[in-house]
């Protein structure tokens, strides 16, 4: 039998992989201590985990709960136990992201990550298999699901060791994938049983009615013993004492209340420590009655403005950035970005001072003090700063948030979030003041090295580009992220209704085009380059149908590709050859 060479191999494997592919699994938190080894001695789990290859065995295993309650954490936990266990067989695992690229939440996505899996613990990969076979004809340029189903059909069963695959979140696959994910198993399992192969699969999600359980092997998550006490040690570890408040009681009462939902009592606890009042002007009692059972409820409670201050402003603008941004923020990144709206001053004194640089720690700390804990920041390479559950961005779209938190329109809501964070992004680069040469050693910005200290890269004022690891940005934090992106939440305001027509008078252009050729390989722009050719360039449709002199898209300059017409022409640009001609 004919094999893949090696280089054929890396190339396959190459095809397979997809960007963040294993992001979502990255971001789950891990298990707290002594939490969820409980599964383990599950009677459900033992039977589903038992070295059985009868064909009338149920080869599903449903993990279910509601929102919130810890799914994805037992999943994972079960994943990664699995993984470093001394045994003969074969953990491979995807993890659904609704908040995803489509390869995370559609069926193709989990196929070709299980594929990848597979294939790299494989060491001899036969060429005559037909699904191979066309790839390689095409370069592995594309693949169709069929072609991956073909493949995993193929090794699974041929594999010789038992194989047992975690699924997250099966609720947050395409509605029109998640019966194909279960059909597909259920004949991957009978081709393995025929060949006397173990495959077993295990499935969280949350109780959907798409999703029908009712005959199958499950674990319902708040009907677990272990799991409740998981949640009251939680507490036990977490919830600060306070004089007169009976420790136990109150502890208990929280475990009730949750309900199985892990992350409301670590949302109540949070809150209940970050309050002065609690246990002083009214009993635990009274206290705990007033929070809400339901998580929702519970977001309700915790963003509902008390009253008009600093602290709630800084509350929505941090969320609105986590919302509305064109990628994941950095703590630092994002420290700033809220600094540069709330306390530009404060902002303008940090550039002038090395003591007064703010540390990843006290970043870390703002933005968990000014989210009130509905963030957290991952633990992936290059840590960014996420919500705490994909139920919180559902719910602060909800028509409730739109209008009781965010005090908007519900046609206006996307389009004033993309323009304040257009504000901010003005805001941060009026303060940075750029001389004429514009290089990098020149801009009077700070610019940050990074060190490692520890095991870990720490970023600190510096006066060189030395010390920088190539994976990270040299560039003076969010400076970066405010000039390649304040023109893109500008056309996103005027998209969706808020008016950017005056743009043109008040965009600090030559001062941007200084900014972007410092912070570019190489100049992009000429200093006489009009606003109306960037936006051209940029694809800025909207902009440009705003813009008061768009019929002026033939006008020569002295750029690259002459007019706004030709580099639209040029660059592909049809939704801003369509705006010229509005």
């Amino acid at each position: 039998i004919r094999e893949l060479t090696v280089e054929q191999r890396q190339a396959l494997l190459d095809s397979l992989r997809f960007s963040d592919i294993e992001k979502r699994q990255m971001t789950i938190k891990h298990a707290y201590d002594t939490t969820c080894d409980w599964i383990f001695e599950c009677p459900e789990y033992m039977s589903w985990s038992a070295l059985s290859n009868n064909m009338k065995e149920d080869p599903f295993l449903w993990i279910r709960g509601n929102s919130g309650s810890g799914k994805s954490t037992i999943i994972k936990f079960a994943f990664t136990y699995h993984r470093t266990r001394q045994g003969d067989d074969s953990r491979i695992a995807f993890f659904f992201d609704a908040r995803g690229t489509d390869l995370q939440k559609t069926a193709k996505g989990v196929y070709r990550s299980l594929l990848l899996q597979i294939l790299k613990g494989t060491e001899e990969i036969p060429r005559e298999i037909h699904a191979l076979e066309q790839s390689m004809r095409g370069g592995f340029s594309t693949w169709q699901t069929s072609a991956l189903k073909e493949l995993l059909e193929y090794f699974i069963p041929r594999s010789g060791r038992p194989t047992f695959c975690f699924i997250d979140a099966l609720d947050e696959c395409q509605r029109s994938d998640s019966r194909d994910v279960i059909t597909f198993f259920a004949r991957l399992s009978e081709l393995c049983a025929k060949k006397q192969i173990i495959f077993r699969v295990c499935f969280s999600s949350r109780y959907d009615p798409r999703i029908p359980t009712q005959d199958r092997r499950r674990v319902c998550l708040e009907e677990q013993e272990g799991h409740n006490l998981d949640i009251l040690r939680y507490i036990e570890h977490k919830l600060q004492t306070r004089p007169g408040i009976p420790t136990q009681a109150t502890q208990q009462a929280l475990k009730r209340k949750a309900s199985g939902v892990f992350l409301w009592a670590m949302l109540v606890v949070g809150t209940l420590n970050k309050d002065p009042d609690w246990g002083r002007r009214c009993s635990f009692r009274d206290r705990l009655d007033m929070i809400p059972a339901d998580l929702h409820e519970l977001y309700r409670h915790i963003l509902t403005p008390k009253r008009e201050n600093d602290s709630e402003d800084k509350l929505l603008l941090c969320l609105q950035w986590i919302l509305f941004a064109k990628k994941p923020q950095t703590p630092m990144e994002l420290y700033f970005a809220i600094l540069s709206d709330a306390n530009p001053e404060a902002l303008r004194t940090m550039r002038e001072s090395a003591r007064n640089q703010p540390t990843e720690d006290l970043a870390a700390k703002f933005l968990l003090d000014a989210s009130k804990g509905l963030v957290e920041i991952t633990h992936a390479h290059v840590p960014v700063v996420q919500f705490i559950h994909e139920s919180l961005p559902k719910f602060l779209h909800s028509d409730y948030a739109i209008g009781q938190i965010w005090r908007e329109r519900q046609s206006a809501f996307q389009g004033n979030s993309h323009d304040r964070l257009k504000r901010c992004c003005l805001r941060f680069l009026e303060g940075l003041a750029t001389p004429a040469s514009g290089t990098l050693d020149e801009v009077e910005f700070p610019n940050y090295c990074h060190q490692k200290d520890g095991g870990k890269w720490t970023q600190s004022l510096c006066s060189s580009k030395d010390h920088l690891p190539p994976s990270l940005d040299p560039l003076p934090i969010f400076a970066r992220y405010a000039v390649e992106n304040i023109l893109y939440h500008a056309n996103e305001a005027e998209r969706n209704g808020v008016t950017q027509a005056q743009l043109s008078q008040y965009f600090p252009l030559t001062h941007w085009i200084q900014l972007v050729n410092t912070l570019s390989d190489q100049p992009l722009y000429t200093p006489k380059a009009s606003l109306l050719y960037i936006l051209a360039e940029q694809n800025m449709s909207e902009l440009i149908a705003a813009h008061p002199h768009r019929l002026s898209y033939l006008n020569p300059e002295q750029e690259l590709y002459g007019s706004p017409f030709f580099v639209a022409l040029a660059k592909a640009n049809i939704d801003t050859i369509r705006s010229f001609f509005r």
